[in-house]
């Protein structure tokens, strides 16, 4: 569906990243990692979900890059997830 994600083969694995309805059009659970998809979107960033095949490997967080005026830098993307641990 068009601005849910992008999906894709690698070898016989089905990749996508999205958002979480496209995860759930998938039939991926994404509520293992809601906690932290919510503090990412508190902090203004766009939560992309990580799938291959039927399992959620993780999330990225994409921000806008940080404005002049901000005293304190925070990065632009973060990573959760078991992929991320490696």
């Amino acid at each position: 569906m068009t601005g849910e994600g992008v999906q894709g083969r690698v070898g016989d694995h089905i990749v996508a990243l999205g958002n979480a309805r496209m995860m759930g059009r998938m039939q991926v659970n994404v509520v293992s990692l809601d906690a932290e998809a919510d503090r990412l979107r508190r902090e203004g960033a766009t939560v992309v979900y990580v799938m291959r095949g039927d399992k959620l490997l993780g999330l990225i967080g994409v921000a806008d890059p940080i404005p002049s005026s901000r005293t304190r830098p925070r990065p632009w993307t973060r990573c959760a997830g078991p992929a991320c641990e490696s």
